[in-house]
């Protein structure tokens, strides 16, 4: 099993849904990434975190925008 802990609490993962498990983490971060800047440019709490479905069109152009360009 894998052990996730954060000042939040922990929660026990079986070990088969490790893939699915850092996808989503992965995920979750980008969002938080984003967030944080937009509310450290004065962005509105409750549009931002936890994300709205107002701002997710506004956070996939930034994960487009910041995509390596090939």
């Amino acid at each position: 099993d894998i052990i996730v802990a954060d000042d939040d609490g922990a929660v026990v993962v079986p070990v088969a849904l490790a893939p699915e498990l850092i996808k989503l983490g992965s995920e979750h971060h980008e969002w938080e990434e984003f967030s944080k800047i937009r509310l450290m440019e004065g962005g509105d709490l409750r549009r931002y975190y936890p994300l709205s479905d107002a701002a997710r069109p506004e956070y996939e152009e930034w994960l487009k925008a910041k995509a390596p360009k090939r």
